[in-house]
This record gives C-alpha cells, sequence and structure tokens, in this order.
C-alpha cells in the first residue's frame, strides 16, 4: 500500500501554507536576506565543503564530547553528506562506515554486523538507537537480528557509529557495537522549512520518486516544534519468472517458463513516516524534548531473483524470481520517546521515558515447498487433501513479528573538568514480543484463502523480556595529556515464553509447557589515552558485551538432550586506536585501529524436530584494522577513505546440526571492504554555491550458511562487488537542484543466499543490492531571522 496522491499534496500544502503564515506581515529587506541565506555556521569557511565544515561532537558516551577526545572507535556521518550521497537508508550507509556488513532480503529485513560479529543466530549483535531510544527486542524470541531499524535518515543531524562492544553504557544485545540516530531537534533560535523532491530513474524498473518536508516553528523563546514528512516510492526492478524463459538448471538447452504469476517490476517499495518533535525550556538549566516518530515499509517482493545453486549466479541476465503467490512485507515503526535535561551545576540530571513499537507482517510462498515432515511439496500434498485436478490448491504462510517496549533510563552526568568526570544511571526495559504464524491453504491460480480447508497450521510463539540494570563510567583526567577511563554495568533480566500450535500439519492442539529464565552478567571497559600533541592521541581499550539468554519452548515430548534453556554469549575486545585532527580547522584527519575480539558461548539457531531453537555452541575470534581519513588538499576540496580488514572465524566446532567448523569464517563477513569518495565546492556568485563528487564503494567475498559447503567440504562464497556513485549541485538562494547516480556500473551485488530447493527447478533466491538509477532532485529552504 502506497499513501495517495493527495496526502503528499497535503504535506506539501501545509508546508506552503506555514511558510505563507511565516512571512506575513512582508517581511523587511533584512528579514529576506537572512530568510534567502544558508545557516550562518561555517558560512564563511570555503577550505571544505558544507559537509565537511563543524567541529563533531557527539553524544557517544552519553555526554556531548568531541570525537577526537573519546578512547573508541567512533564513525560519524553527518546529515549534509547523508543527503549529498543519497544515504537514506542501511544499504548506502555501508562504504562510510569502515566494518559495516549487512545482509538483506529487502528493505526492513536486515541483518546489520560490525566487525564479522556474526554467526547467524536470532538475537542482534548490534544496538540500533534512535534520538536515545533502545529499538527492538534485547531478546532472543523476537528475530531481532534480521529486523534491524532501518529509519530514513530524512533531517537526521547525524548517525553515531560505536564500534566493538558497548556493553558498559548500552547494555545487551550490543557485541558488536551501536548504531544511533540523531535527529534535528526543534530549536527555538528561528524559523525554518524545508521541501524536497527527487524523481529518478532505475535499470530494468519504472521511474522512482520521494518527496520530503519540515519545518521548525519557534512559538517563543521558550517553546519550539518541529515537524517533518517523507514519502519515498522505489519503483520494482525485478520481474516475473513468466515473463522472461530461462534456461533449465537440470536440462541444459530447455528454456523453462514455471507456471509463476506474470508481473513486472515485483519488489516495488513505499517509505513513509514522519516525525513531531517539542521543546521546551522554562530556563537555561531545564529542557524537556518531546518526540512522535512513524515510519512504515511497504514491499510487495523480496529484493530476490532466482539463482544456481551450483554457481551462486543468476539465472538470467534479467533480475527474474519465480512467484507463485504473494509474499509482501508491512514493517511499522513507532516511537514515543520524552527526553528531560535539567542542569543541576556540578552535574546535570537527565530521563529519557520512551515507549515504541515494532511489528512486522508478510507472508511466505509454500509452493513448492516441502512439507513439515519433508515429504512432497505442500501445494500437492494440500491438493490430494483438499482439492482435485481441476482445483489445484497451494499454501502461503502469514506472519507477525512484533514488539512493545517500554524503556526509562536515569543519569546523573557532570560537569566537564580537567581533572575527573563520572556518569552513574540506572536503566529498565519492560518488552512484549510476539510471533504468529499460519500456514494457508490458497486457490493455485486466483491467490485466495481456499475455502472449506481447514487452516493448516496456527503457531504462536509469545514471549517477555525485563531487565533493569545500574551503570557507570569515571574518567580521571592523570596528567594534561594522560586519561584512564572505567566503567561496569550490573544488570539482571527475567525472561517468560510460551508456545501453542494447531493444525492438521502439526498434528492437532499442543499446548508448550511455559518457561522461565533469568541471569545476572556483568561488563566492563577499561581505556587509557595519551595526546601525542594537541591534535593526536592514542588508546587503548578492553570492553565486554553480551547477549541475554534465554527459555527454548519445546514440545512436551521433545528428547532430553535438547536444552530448555541457553546462556548469554560473552565478547570481549582487546583495540589498539591512533586519532589525530577531526576539528573543522584540521586540514586532515585519521582513525586506525586494530582490534582482536574474543566471543565464547556463542549463541546459535538450530532446528530440532521442526521447530527453532538457541543453543551455545563453541567460540570465535576476529581480528582486524580500520582506517578512516579525510585530507583538504585544497580549498573546497574533500577526499575520504574508510576501509576495513576482517578475518571472523570459528575457533572451535559448532553443534553439527548447526555446521560449522574450527577454522570456518563467520557467515556474510567480507575480509576487505572499502569506501573511497571525492567532493568538490566552489563558490559561484555571492552565496551561490556548486558542488561536485564521487564515490566508490567495495564489499569483497562473503561465505554464507555454515552448512552451505562446496563438494569439496569447503564454505560457498558469494562474489564481491563495487559500487560508483556520482553527484553534482547548485545552491541558489533558497533553492537547490542536484543531479545524482547510484551504482552507475549497475553491478548487482548479492546480499544474501537462501536455501537451495525453496523455488522451481533447484533454484535458489539471491538478495541483490538496487540497481543503477539517475536522478533528479529540486528543494526550497527558508531561514527566519
Amino acid at each position: 500500500m502506497r499513501p495517495s496522491t493527495t496526502s503528499v499534496v497535503a504535506l506539501i500544502g501545509s508546508l506552503a501554507a506555514t511558510l505563507a503564515w511565516a512571512q506575513e506581515p512582508p517581511p523587511t529587506d533584512a528579514q529576506k536576506k537572512a530568510q534567502e541565506a544558508p545557516p550562518p555556521a561555517g558560512e564563511d569557511d570555503t577550505s571544505k565543503p558544507l559537509a565537511f565544515r563543524e567541529d563533531v561532537e557527539v553524544t557517544a558516551q552519553k555526554r556531548t564530547e568531541e570525537i577526537a577526545d573519546i578512547p573508541a572507535s567512533v564513525t560519524v556521518v553527518g546529515g549534509q553528506l547523508l543527503e549529498q550521497q543519497r544515504a537514506d537508508d542501511l544499504e548506502a550507509l555501508v562504504p562510510l562506515v569502515p566494518g559495516l556488513s549487512l545482509t538483506a532480503t529487502r528493505p526492513g529485513v536486515t541483518r546489520v554486523t560490525l566487525r564479522g560479529v556474526n554467526t547467524g543466530g536470532v538475537a542482534s549483535t548490534v544496538g540500533v538507537y534512535f534520538d536515545d531510544v533502545p529499538f527492538g527486542s534485547s531478546s532472543g524470541l523476537a528475530n531481532a537480528a534480521i529486523l534491524a531499524g532501518d529509519f530514513d535518515t530524512f533531517d537526521v543531524a547525524r548517525i553515531e557509529v560505536l564500534r566493538g562492544p558497548q556493553g558498559t553504557l548500552y547494555g545487551a544485545s550490543s557485541v558488536g557495537g551501536v548504531m544511533k540516530y540523531v535527529p534535528n531537534r526543534p530549536s527555538t533560535e528561528r524559523f525554518e522549512a524545508r521541501v524536497l523532491g527527487s524523481a529518478e530513474t532505475v535499470a530494468n524498473g519504472d521511474p522512482a520518486y520521494s518527496m520530503t518536508g519540515l519545518v521548525n516553528v519557534p512559538l517563543s523563546d521558550k517553546v519550539a516544534l518541529r515537524v517533518s514528512g517523507l514519502y519515498r516510492f522505489d519503483s520494482g526492478f525485478i520481474d516475473s519468472i513468466g515473463n522472461h524463459p530461462v534456461p533449465s538448471l537440470t536440462n541444459p538447452g530447455v528454456d523453462i517458463i514455471p507456471g509463476t504469476r506474470v508481473e513486472d517490476g515485483l519488489n516495488s517499495l513505499d517509505r513513509f513516516g514522519g516525525r513531531l518533535a517539542a521543546l521546551f525550556k522554562p530556563s537555561e538549566t531545564l529542557s524537556v524534548n518531546l518526540g512522535v516518530n512513524v515510519q512504515n515499509i511497504d514491499t510487495d517482493a523480496g529484493s530476490t531473483v532466482d539463482g544456481d545453486p551450483d554457481t551462486l549466479q543468476a539465472i538470467d541476465d534479467d533480475p527474474v524470481q519465480s512467484r507463485y503467490q504473494s509474499e509482501f512485507n508491512d514493517t511499522k515503526y513507532r516511537i514515543f520517546s520524552g527526553t528531560v535535561d535539567w542542569n543541576l551545576g556540578p552535574a546535570s540530571l537527565e530521563s529519557i521515558s520512551s515507549f515504541g513499537t515494532f511489528e512486522s507482517d508478510f507472508q511466505t510462498d509454500l509452493t513448492i515447498a516441502t512439507n513439515l515432515t519433508g515429504g512432497p511439496a505442500l501445494s500437492s500434498l494440500v491438493t490430494a487433501l483438499f482439492g482435485n485436478a481441476s482445483r489445484p490448491l497451494s499454501a502461503v504462510l502469514p506472519q507477525t513479528t512484533s514488539t512493545d517496549k517500554f524503556a526509562q533510563e536515569l543519569r546523573l552526568v557532570s560537569s566537564k573538568s580537567d581533572s575527573f568526570e563520572w556518569l552513574v544511571g540506572a536503566y529498565y526495559t519492560n518488552e512484549d514480543s510476539a510471533i504468529k504464524q499460519k500456514i494457508l491453504a490458497v486457490e493455485a491460480v486466483a491467490g485466495t484463502v481456499a475455502g472449506g480447508v481447514p487452516v493448516l497450521a496456527d503457531l504462536s510463539l509469545d514471549s517477555t523480556y525485563k531487565e533493569i540494570a545500574g551503570f557507570g563510567n569515571a574518567t580521571w583526567h592523570a596528567t594534561p595529556r594522560l586519561d584512564l577511563a572505567v566503567g561496569g554495568r550490573l544488570s539482571h533480566n527475567s525472561q517468560v515464553a510460551s508456545q501453542l500450535s494447531d493444525g492438521v500439519l502439526v498434528g492437532g492442539l499442543t499446548q508448550f509447557d511455559e518457561v522461565e529464565s533469568s541471569e545476572t552478567p556483568f561488563t566492563y571497559s577499561f581505556a587509557p589515552r595519551f595526546e601525542l600533541n594537541d591534535r593526536a592521541s592514542i588508546y587503548g581499550r578492553i570492553a565486554t558485551g553480551f547477549r541475554p539468554g534465554g527459555p527454548n519452548v519445546l514440545p512436551p515430548a521433545a528428547p532430553p538432550e535438547i536444552p530448555r534453556q541457553y546462556d548469554s554469549d560473552r565478547l570481549t575486545s582487546y583495540e589498539l586506536g591512533l586519532k589525530t585532527g577531526g576539528g573543522a580547522a584540521d586540514r586532515f584527519s585519521l582513525d586506525l585501529t586494530g582490534y582482536y575480539l574474543d566471543w565464547e558461548d556463542i549463541q546459535l539457531l538450530a532446528v530440532v524436530n521442526n521447530f527453532g531453537i538457541n543453543g551455545n555452541g563453541g567460540t570465535a575470534s576476529s581480528k582486524g584494522a580500520e582506517v578512516a581519513a579525510n585530507v583538504f588538499p585544497l580549498n573546497g576540496l574533500a577526499l575520504s577513505l574508510t576501509a576495513a580488514y576482517t578475518d571472523a572465524k570459528l575457533t572451535q566446532d559448532t553443534d553439527p546440526v548447526v555446521g560449522g567448523l574450527d577454522g570456518d569464517p563467520l557467515p556474510y563477513v567480507p575480509k576487505w571492504s572499502f569506501g573511497l569518495s571525492a567532493d568538490y565546492e566552489w563558490t559561484v556568485k555571492g552565496s551561490s554555491r556548486a558542488y561536485v563528487g564521487g564515490s566508490l564503494g567495495y564489499t569483497g567475498d562473503r561465505t554464507i550458511a555454515f552448512d552451505n559447503r562446496a563438494a569439496d567440504g569447503s564454505l560457498r562464497e558469494a562474489e564481491g562487488f563495487t559500487t560508483v556513485n556520482l553527484r553534482a549541485g547548485l545552491y541558489v538562494g533558497k533553492w537547490s537542484v542536484e543531479l545524482y547516480g547510484r551504482n552507475l556500473a549497475n553491478e548487482l551485488g548479492i546480499t544474501s543466499i537462501g536455501d537451495p530447493g525453496l523455488l522451481p527447478n533447484g533454484a535458489l533466491a539471491l538478495g541483490l543490492i538496487r540497481p543503477r538509477s539517475v536522478g533528479l532532485s529540486i528543494g526550497t529552504r527558508l531561514w527566519g531571522s
């Protein structure tokens, strides 16, 4: 589903009305000049492009500080850079963040990995935050790993990526790191309004388009509102295989056209939402920020094509997909938050209260899938049981995965000091998650639910996760150049889970026993830092992280050897780093890091007697190096490099059910990856500016699942790929015009590989990045005095 044209027009109309209201009575000449000018910050500095001019201050360690002062690996991608590089989703962030890799089948269904910390389990290894609010489930019972928050980056001030375990300040499920979206907050300083529209062509697809807008309104010197809205339509680029005869994999020289639905542009995407934020600042020492963030990601099919299971290549030059029944996915994010910041003088009291909901509704086509006992395809079985030759039946699996999460954090943060700084805090979360599945018989041709046929399977898994934690961090500035930072966090979590199954395919009604678990993990960090000079420092860091253990919900007759509970896993990081520059006045900046990660009691997903369980098995390590560098050799010219070498592998065999062996690389982790970019900006006339830029991103070869091996026993690999992007823009007064091209070489890089045997002709599903797109955007922006 997509919003109607009326709703988009209404958004533009409301923004236009606000602009008109803001200009009454008629502005003076000075006011006109202020409205048409770009923001004054950094305007007189032409030594760097606008996206690189600001001093980088971040809240990665839950206090505002310069990135150069943090003894940890932190990447910051600013809002201006995000916009110029059209990095509006997770896929586009990969070349900008060293050590970041993704596994994705479609937008909204993505696994995020940092520094190779991935074994294909259910619980997330990277924490995702939006404006200090934790997103998604903390447990291993709600598919959090593959449902990472894919927030649109419009009106985002910056994205902060903390690499390495963050268990001390961010707690559970941040063993690989944290990705933090920091939106622009309301401002009482001046009025701002903006509208930006774009249209683009897509290889093998119809035109795509987007419309975004925002308005910031100071209601007084104490109250301000900020409203933003977005709608993006990405046309599908994958067609039904029914429109494209393809070579048979089993009968060379013979073309096949399976009985799939004939449709072009199967995988179209609608992304829409908005944010309402309010600031109330009754005094210079007290501020209250309230926010509501809403976003939907609706896709009509996965971004996958049919691939050859032997070569792991697409079976046709055109992107094609077998499609018997609809495979939609509708994802909804809702975040409600309130932040209070009260400066008490020696310290500030900060409170972050939030309630978030996540829901993913999708449907899987089971037409040729085998039944639960490993017998013939479900379509054949269902037709034999409930249909006939004149009434062929098929099957689909609709599923809803959801999490409702309340979180409260209180922290007391000392004021900035040259001798000693500290932070103490408390955290509480209460999460209710559910996975609801059904298997339904449908009419093979019409796709409607088959009348007179019972529900084939009805399964539900309900779980509750509660956690309370206390944490602290302190930094002693031992000398003017030597800092010692130490932190710790003690948490206690408890979980309850229950499952119910019914239907003819699962043997009728089964009530699983309710199961519980609890644990009390402790995490810590220690980080010395030494300033070599005023613009360079070295640091070391030892830190730990964990993913919570939990209960396994098993049928009453489950064998005793199947674990009733799984333990938390634990990761310890040893890191050394060098940082130079990074300020607005610096012509060169470098962030160089080497690390070793030791991962114990790894959580793994296994299927036993047709039921998925979590388990622990073996150990793994990841060692590597990362670099991020910026250089400004000429006024207006910026050259940037991000690169990572990651050697992540098992150091013990996993359970035979999982199939991992000592020495196997961890799945979907490229050993080499990098991003290169060059941007040049210059003054055309007066305050008018122009820019041109280009970037190149490389993701290396990646092994896939532990149980997907070649005949010689080696793990199969997905080939690496390279993307090329170009951009150019002109800013004249309040107007902007920008031309851009993404993935200009039209490389269809692989982002995921499905299991063989689930598609016709023995094919498997290959997830792909978005193909070549070329677009134009036009925007207008007003600033008030």
